[in-house]
């Protein structure tokens, strides 16, 4: 089973993605900010991070991880296109623009854990 963490300062958001990863089948560790979830990934390194990137230690997080694990498949969303645009030169692996539908993000997931495990 692969272990998502989940960053997002928005309860109601990463609630609602919470439940739908694990309706798919993936453990999910939540974490409601940037620093929660180094911490989290301290304990316990996850398979693949999924994090927005407009909150407080939004950039801070993905350019720790990036130091903790290089190879960490991170999937960074932002409601501002403009912004996640711009954040590219942090190594994420993907990037997802929110609104999105859950099917988008499933679609996505397949394909990293796809790539992950050439």
């Amino acid at each position: 089973m692969n272990k998502i963490l989940l960053i997002d300062d928005d309860e109601f958001f990463r609630s609602n993605l919470r439940d739908a990863l694990i309706g798919k089948g993936y453990g999910v560790i939540e974490s409601n900010g940037g620093n929660a979830g180094l911490k989290q990934a301290q304990i316990g390194m996850p398979n693949i991070v999924i994090t927005d990137v407009v909150m407080a230690e939004g950039i801070g997080t993905i350019m720790t991880l990036r130091q903790m694990a290089s190879e960490l498949p991170i999937i960074v969303m932002s409601g501002n296109e403009e912004y996640l645009r711009s954040v590219g030169f942090l190594s994420a692996m993907h990037m997802l623009p929110k609104p999105f539908h859950v099917v988008e993000l499933m679609r996505l997931l397949d394909q990293v854990v796809a790539e992950a495990s050439e």
